[in-house]
């Protein structure tokens, strides 16, 4: 995608000069054109993920009880979620017939719409309609808001395109509002996993003190070493046991040059120190005041006083 920065700006423009008023109405009837009028007796949540969990708690919430998860992953069938049977789709189907209602609960839901469509399911809906339809028992949520309310920030939406210096950011800048709009994966590029935080923005230095906050079990650390394997240390922050329990595991695969010069610290991030608490379930881990965990965080400052730090990576769910 090469376009300059008129197309860009121009782009910009027509994706945020739809209509407030046309755009809340859209979000409020979007479910009901979807699903059946009963869907709240019969309901499948497709997705067997913090996504579905998430989407369970908050219809529970609202005395929906839905009957079962479908998943196409083999590995995650024929087990419980949050007390709910997971079902491949075709198990689902064949227990509750064609006529029940499915939630996607999937992120790229695309596919899982057209397995559906050809499975003859015709009440089924992503997570979006629901989410818009119930917005104070679910959003915000991670990037997911109503669209309507970017719609009301254009202003400061196309200041901030105006920031940025470069082609590249530009685009990818544009790609991002048209997915919060649209919620089409289809805007999106895919992203090279090895380069998702080590973007050639800045150069390598060879003394680098590099943070991995939420390192988890040391993926982005193994992206680190592939790119930059000489570095003076590492420093890795992970609160959750069984993370953490990988995170050791890695360290202890890497060659011993590699090790004395990684430290990880079994604690989460903060603007203080303090006992967070973090919800666990089995799918993904984030701070959530009802969390069944109770995990140190410590203030950075005050872990590695007297550091140098050079480079510093969050990715911690619910900081």
């Amino acid at each position: 995608m090469n376009l300059s920065s008129t197309s860009l700006r121009l782009e910009l423009h027509r994706l945020l000069g739809r209509s407030v008023e046309e755009t809340q109405q859209y979000e409020q009837q979007l479910l009901s054109s979807k699903l059946r009028s009963d869907w709240k007796r019969k309901l499948i949540i497709f997705g067997a993920s913090a996504l579905g969990l998430k989407t369970l708690r908050g219809l529970q919430h609202h005395s929906i009880l839905p009957l079962a998860f479908a998943d196409n992953d083999p590995g995650k069938c024929n087990r419980e979620l949050g007390g709910l049977p997971v079902l491949t789709p075709a198990q689902a189907l064949r227990q509750f017939g064609a006529e029940c209602s499915f939630i996607v609960c999937v992120w790229r839901s695309g596919p899982v719409m057209d397995q559906l469509k050809s499975l003859e399911c015709t009440s089924v809906a992503e997570f979006k309609g629901l989410f818009w339809h119930m917005p104070d028992e679910f959003l915000p949520y991670m990037r997911v808001d109503r669209p309507h309310l970017l719609l009301q920030d254009a202003s400061a939406i196309q200041e901030v395109f105006e920031l940025l210096s470069d082609e590249d950011s530009r685009v990818e800048y544009v790609r991002q509002i048209r997915w919060l709009l649209n919620y089409d994966f289809g805007a999106l590029e895919p992203q090279n996993a090895n380069h998702q935080y080590f973007e050639d923005l800045f150069e390598h230095n060879p003394k680098e003190i590099f943070v991995d906050c939420g390192a988890y079990t040391g993926d982005t650390l193994t992206h680190f070493l592939q790119r930059w394997p000489d570095f003076r240390a590492i420093h890795a922050f992970e609160p959750e046991p069984e993370n953490v329990a990988g995170l050791e595991d890695w360290y202890d695969r890497q060659a011993s040059t590699v090790r004395k010069r990684v430290t990880i610290h079994r604690f989460a991030v903060s603007d203080a120190a303090k006992v967070l608490r973090f919800a666990s379930d089995g799918v993904g881990s984030s701070e959530r005041t009802d969390g069944e965990l109770r995990i140190q965080a410590v203030r950075l400052d005050d872990a590695l006083a007297g550091e140098s730090v050079t480079f510093i990576k969050m990715d911690i769910e619910g900081g």
